[in-house]
């Protein structure tokens, strides 16, 4: 490069005060390392863009393997696991935190367990599948959102796919046509054979779940997060997400879908209403717990069938709900390490095989000890979060919208049962909000 300097230039006239010396020229690799470090936050968040999509994907579009089922999620989750597992040993998603080893420990419990009950090779498809969707999931999430600005990119995706699916769902419950699942399924064959009683003269919409539940379970889940979740508040760009995230709940006229909204906006309420107080979270904790020891030393029932009984929609699916933990009780305690695996409980004859609390199955199919390794992923999470204080507002608002989330899928677990693409959904979620309580992080705008 030629670095003689133009004499005509030197006699030019300068201005007034210059000292003659030349400034240093600012790095013209800036603005493109700028570019270079967006493009690749938004790389790694195309994944999530894409695993949402395959997540409401209709079970109709599933490839078969023989016995094994690739719905379009499980193939997303199996193409990425290897590379997201690679680089959450590489520390690249920050350092390992418990969530990670609790949740890990439980997919690899649950395979265990499997293999207990029905010996290695039969575990391997059933187990690999409880990796991919549980761990895998998680990896997903932990991975790529890294940040606020990939937070409330998982957020706005979350929420245009509820306000999306109101498009179908509502028609479904208007109609009581399962209209997704009955055209894919005249084409590609298997759709759902539930058999879905109406509910207060409606019925209860699928959209493009394998079951109302599902619908209502994903919809709810979402509640908090399009309200809290981009950061700001600004009351005219959020409410009318949030209420059309809503209305996609309602349309599956589902208890649990309803009770998770019910302690979603609770906790807002409480939220706004306490600001400013100290320890408002440790007082709300105090007074739950003291409520539900004085509903259990006054009540003929304990807190959690109390809650059963008084939450669902119809008292015949109270008291069905209270025997499935009464003889499903039974069974863990029977098999407290190792579960029943895939085989049936032990339960009267004329009660089905469906088992209606996340909780309660997740401890009869691979016992306790997955159970409590899935409770300290959850907890560990949550607590950080919740420790860390955010002086950010947006931050601050975020994190009450993830944390919100979870409390309220937490209880709703108790009555309704979390499977399939909802399940994984769930691992998504998890490892997406683990940045929120790491103490030294990358900063939120990378």
């Amino acid at each position: 490069m030629d670095r003689t300097v133009d004499s005509a230039w030197l006699s030019r006239p300068r201005p007034r005060g210059w000292t003659g010396k030349l400034l240093p020229c600012a790095p013209l690799a800036a603005p493109s390392c700028i570019e270079t470090r967006q493009v690749a936050r938004a790389a790694p968040f195309a994944l999530v863009g894409l695993l949402t999509f395959a997540l409401l994907a209709p079970t109709e579009l599933s490839l078969r393997l023989g016995p094994l089922r690739l719905s379009p999620y499980r193939v997303v989750l199996i193409a990425c696991f290897f590379p997201l597992l690679a680089a959450w040993l590489q520390r690249r998603a920050g350092p390992l935190r418990t969530s990670d080893f609790a949740l890990l420990g439980f997919a690899l419990w649950g395979w265990l367990a499997l293999a207990v009950d029905s010996g290695f090779a039969a575990s391997i498809e059933p187990g690999g599948i409880l990796l991919v969707e549980s761990f895998g999931a998680y990896l997903v999430g932990r991975v790529c959102v890294r940040g606020l600005d990939d937070w409330r990119r998982l957020t706005a995706v979350v929420s245009a796919a509820c306000v999306a699916s109101l498009a179908l769902s509502l028609p479904e419950m208007l109609s009581g046509k399962r209209l997704v699942h009955d055209a894919l399924g005249a084409v590609f064959g298997g759709a759902p054979n539930f058999v879905v009683e109406p509910r207060m003269g409606f019925a209860r919409a699928f959209c493009t779940f394998d079951h109302p539940i599902l619908n209502g379970v994903f919809g709810s889940t979402c509640l908090s997060l399009a309200w809290f979740g981009a950061g700001e508040p600004a009351l005219r760009s959020h409410a009318p997400r949030t209420v059309l995230v809503a209305a996609s709940a309602v349309t599956s006229l589902s208890s649990g879908a309803l009770l998770s909204m019910a302690v979603q906006i609770a906790l807002a309420l409480y939220r706004r209403a306490t600001r400013g107080v100290a320890a408002r979270w440790q007082l709300f904790t105090c007074a739950l717990l003291a409520a539900y020891g004085l509903i259990s030393a006054l009540s003929s029932r304990s807190g959690l069938q109390a809650l059963i009984w008084y939450l669902a929609m119809d008292r015949t699916t109270a008291s069905y709900r209270l025997l499935i933990w009464e003889h499903g009780g039974a069974n863990v305690g029977a098999h407290p390490w190792f579960g029943i695996g895939r085989g049936d409980w032990e339960r009267p004859e004329w009660m089905s095989a469906s088992v209606d609390s996340f909780w309660l199955l997740t401890a009869m199919t691979y016992g306790l000890p997955a159970l409590v390794l899935l409770a300290v992923a959850v907890l560990s999470a949550l607590g950080a979060a919740g420790r860390r204080v955010q002086s950010d507002r947006a931050l601050d608002r975020a994190r009450s919208g993830w944390i919100f989330a979870w409390i309220a899928l937490i209880f709703a677990g108790f009555t309704v049962h979390y499977w399939n693409n909802v399940f994984a959904f769930l691992g998504l979620l998890l490892g997406a909000g683990v940045w929120m309580g790491e103490r030294e992080r990358a900063q939120d705008a990378a």
